[in-house]
Parts: structure tokens; C-alpha cells; sequence
């Protein structure tokens, strides 16, 4: 009898954390979450050993449940600091890489922009009044490309040495609508739809221009990712409690696997067979430059989902 006890007090909290993980990762609050789920074991489990084992004093459940549930409780606060240190060890290693790079691009990319203005002044010149078919044929395409090396060059000079900006309280939903209207002709002509139900107000301190563009970047990967046509969805939410804003942006596109999410800002990483990777780095940059956070979530042809949380003006 005792065994067969045993056996389901052993088996029942296996069977309750598969059924509950899902809504636990999801939570706010992982902790209340975790002790609510864990109190209404125990009263499962101290009402089947009281009916079950007559010999015990009934201060022996009161002992037993309050020392294993503070010792859950424990648990899960020592879990969840660690996975917040182990963050932390992350965005430092990040930030070295930044670094590392920002030495190396600063001491060349004046140097390569200069004589790259030259070669574009002298095509544009040459072009002009040339009767060279071949020149005025490829003349347009040697000005892209010229066009797109500077730009590349620019994000280079932008992780390098960031442009300083002053913040200022912004309404977030005004800005993000700001971005939707200006992303939806593009989204248009990739036979994508953004969805986007403005909530608010809701205001953060931040920097208009850098924080329309860091969004603006994470919609434009998302519209890239999806192969022939899908939705990319915008969802704002506040935690007033933890005094924080959540935008969550998610696409129908390709997805990455794990390996891919862990590369996801580092220079020079890129899932585009024509991209740098500097836009991901710059984007993540200004986040955190604006006291934000940003995680990515993504399952190989599921699609990604990104997190971009921010501290939650509540005066």
C-alpha cells in the first residue's frame, strides 16, 4: 500500500510540471505562478497521505508542507536568478564583440569612404556626356553598388561610434503606428500584411528616429523572412506591476533554428544570402542603449517571434 503511495506522490509532480510548463515559461511572474501550481499539489499530496497514513500527527503535515514548499519556492528564485546571471555573461561577451569591432571599423572605414566618393564623382562625370553604350548601360549599377558599399560602411561607423542622442518621454504606440504606416507600402509588395492593433497610450523614455529605426529593422527581417506571402504581427502589452512594456513582433517566415537565435547581432552573423548582419547588430545596440532588452524565439518553418521590452513610464 505504502509503495503504491510512493509510486503516485513520485510520478503526479512529473505529470504536473509537463502539464504546466508551457504556461509557466509563458508567465510574468514566474514565481507566483510557480507557487500557486505548487501549493495546489501539496494539497493534493498532504490530503492523499492523510487519508492514506493514519499514524502521523497532524503537525507533521503542516511541518512538512510549509518546509517543502518554501524549498520549491527557493528553487525556482535560485533558477530564475541564474538564467537572469547567465543573461548578463551573455550581454557582456556580446558587448566585447562589439567592442572588438568597433576598434577594427573605426580605424578603416574613413579611409575606404574617401576614395569610394572619387570612383562614384568620376562615373557620375564620365557617364554624363559619354557616347560609350557599355558605360551608360552599366553606369547605374556601378552607382548602386557604390551606394550600397557606403551604406554598409555607415552601419560600420554607426556600431563603431554611435551617434549620441538625447531621450525624451515618448508614446510608444504612436511611434510603432509611425513605423507600420511606413513599412506597410514595402509589406504591400512582398504580399505581406502587418497586423498591428494600436493600444495605449503607453509612454517609455527613448529616442524617436533611433527607436523607429531599430523597430522598423525587426519588421523588415520579418517581411524578408516569409517566403511567398504571411502576416507579421504587432502586439504591444504593459506589466504595470513590473513596470514594463513588451512589443511583440512575429512572423510567418522560415524561422531559425536554435543555433541560429544564439548568432542572432553578433558582426558580421547574417541569414540573408545578401545581408551583413549590421542591421540586427546596430538594431540591438539601440536597444540596449535605450535601457531595452530584446530575445528572439523561433522554430524552423514556423516563424520567429521578437521580444523588445523597455521600463514602463508610469507618471
Amino acid at each position: 500500500k505504502f509503495l503504491f503511495i510512493g509510486i503516485i506522490v513520485s510520478i503526479v509532480p512529473f505529470l504536473i510540471a509537463l502539464l504546466f510548463r508551457k504556461h509557466f515559461l509563458k508567465s510574468q511572474s514566474r514565481l507566483r505562478t510557480g507557487s500557486i501550481i505548487v501549493i495546489g499539489y501539496f494539497i493534493v499530496y498532504m490530503a492523499d497521505i492523510y487519508y492514506s497514513i493514519q499514524f502521523l500527527k497532524p503537525s507533521f503535515y503542516f511541518i512538512y508542507f510549509f518546509t517543502s514548499f518554501f524549498t520549491n519556492v527557493a528553487l525556482i528564485f535560485v533558477i530564475e536568478n541564474l538564467i537572469k546571471i547567465n543573461k548578463q555573461i551573455e550581454e557582456m561577451v556580446y558587448l566585447d564583440k562589439l567592442t572588438t569591432i568597433g576598434q577594427l571599423t573605426a580605424s578603416i572605414a574613413h579611409e575606404i569612404r574617401n576614395p569610394l566618393s572619387t570612383v562614384k564623382g568620376f562615373i557620375q562625370f564620365l557617364s554624363k556626356d559619354t557616347k560609350d553604350e557599355q558605360l551608360k548601360k552599366f553606369s547605374p549599377l556601378i552607382l548602386e553598388e557604390l551606394d550600397r558599399t557606403n551604406s554598409i560602411i555607415t552601419n560600420y561607423l554607426k556600431v563603431a561610434k554611435p551617434e549620441p542622442f538625447q531621450v525624451s518621454k515618448l508614446t510608444l504606440n504612436e511611434v510603432i503606428n509611425d513605423c507600420v504606416q511606413l513599412m506597410r507600402p514595402f509589406a504591400s509588395y512582398s504580399n505581406v500584411v502587418i497586423d498591428y492593433e494600436n493600444k495605449g497610450p503607453l509612454f517609455i523614455n527613448g529616442n524617436e528616429p533611433h527607436l523607429k529605426q531599430a523597430i522598423m529593422n525587426v519588421v523588415k527581417n520579418g517581411i524578408e523572412s516569409i517566403v511567398h506571402q504571411g502576416t507579421v504581427t504587432i502586439d504591444l502589452q504593459a506589466d504595470f506591476p513590473r513596470k514594463t512594456v513588451v512589443i511583440r513582433i512575429e512572423d510567418t517566415g522560415k524561422g531559425m533554428d536554435p543555433e541560429q537565435i544564439k548568432q542572432m547581432g553578433l558582426p558580421f552573423y547574417t541569414t540573408k544570402s545578401k545581408g551583413t548582419g549590421l542591421g540586427s547588430m546596430v538594431t540591438n545596440k539601440i536597444i540596449r542603449e535605450l535601457n531595452g532588452l530584446i530575445e528572439y524565439k523561433s522554430e524552423v518553418n514556423k516563424g520567429t517571434i521578437v521580444f523588445i521590452s523597455f521600463p514602463l513610464l508610469t507618471d
